[in-house]
């Protein structure tokens, strides 16, 4: 850095630093503001951590870590739109498979040895990652699980995702835990009970930082729908990667549960209609939007994106370019099927 740019930054003392959103410490990063890096890394290093724990295991979670904020010092420099926080995520998820797969012997254990044995090191990955997910949601919401308990959590998850609700008793549970069946009851009265304690998390997971990133993307895109659009869906499809494993069980049961609905309705949709009515009064207003109704405008969201991620994930599995994908969608979204 010069000594002019020195001269600029230190004014902008630290306590000014962490008042700045993360778009504009990473536009004052690529003018040369390195501060501005060390304030973004300072502001998710131990939540990236924990996440590349999570996949690589807490033993790599630091070297994991350490070596994305290296890329990412020299990757932010480019020119390029990018969502600071998500993109890290994406950074250090990357690593992290990439360092699963580099040391075999940190591949997997619990959920992931009960998968099968003829999973690949880069499926096992994925799916220590999904089930990691799942239970630091319920951890959170629960705290700290008793290993008997974390044992029929993820013995519930599984069985739930390969057999449905349904066709899934607790006896099927307790075996596959390796507990008694009366375990299952001392921390849950029901199998409803199981599910819904699942789900749950997932779903606080879902509306709070859902909403402050919509905010944060309706707020950076404002003029520009279609980015808009396209912003969110892909930051929703990420969503649903990370939580796949209960996305397929609420996909099983959401037709069939009233419990399950009425939890997603007042609990997610319910706050989501209120962030889409004001963003979609003040597109409107501005002219570049015609008015639509909150909840059609979510249903269709919602339908499209929905319908994409179970073709990519359950019926095609394969190569997809989400983010291709995802323009196309959003640009049918925005403006039809208008040239």
């Amino acid at each position: 850095m010069t000594e002019d740019k020195l001269n600029q930054v230190r004014p902008l003392a630290r306590g000014t630093l962490r008042l700045q959103s993360d778009e504009r410490l990473l536009k004052l990063f690529r003018r040369g503001v390195d501060p501005a890096f060390d304030e973004l890394v300072q502001r998710y290093r131990a939540a990236l951590v924990g996440y590349a724990g999570s996949i690589a295991g807490t033993d790599r979670a630091e070297d994991v870590v350490q070596e994305s904020l290296v890329k990412a010092h020299r990757s932010m420099k480019a020119e390029r739109d990018m969502e600071p926080r998500p993109w890290l995520y994406t950074l250090v998820r990357n690593t992290a498979l990439n360092d699963v797969r580099d040391n075999r012997k940190h591949r997997h254990g619990d959920l992931t040895e009960s998968a099968g044995g003829g999973s690949t090191p880069d499926d096992l990955a994925e799916q220590r990652e999904r089930f990691a997910a799942v239970l630091a949601a319920v951890e959170a919401e629960e705290g700290k699980l008793a290993p008997k308990k974390r044992a029929v959590v993820e013995a519930a998850l599984l069985c739930f995702a390969e057999l449905g609700y349904a066709a899934t008793s607790t006896r099927a549970i307790a075996q596959r835990a390796g507990v008694a069946e009366a375990t299952i009851f001392r921390h849950f009265e029901s199998k409803a009970d199981l599910l819904i304690r699942l789900v749950r998390p997932m779903a606080l997971s879902l509306i709070v930082p859902a909403l402050a990133e919509a905010q944060t993307i309706a707020d950076s895109a404002a003029g520009d729908p279609e980015a808009m659009v396209r912003r969110m869906m892909m930051a929703r499809l990420a969503f649903a990667d990370r939580y796949a494993p209960l996305v397929r069980i609420l996909l099983q049961e959401l037709p069939v549960n009233p419990e399950l609905q009425g939890l997603l309705q007042d609990g997610v949709i319910a706050r989501l209609t209120g962030f889409a009515e004001a963003m979609i009064a003040r597109e409107a207003a501005a002219g570049r939007i015609r008015p639509i109704q909150a909840g059609r405008f979510l249903r269709i969201l919602a339908s499209c994106l929905i319908g994409y991620w179970i073709t990519r994930s359950m019926i095609a599995p394969g190569h997809w370019d989400d983010a291709e994908e995802v323009a196309v969608m959003a640009g049918i979204f925005a403006r039809g099927l208008a040239p």
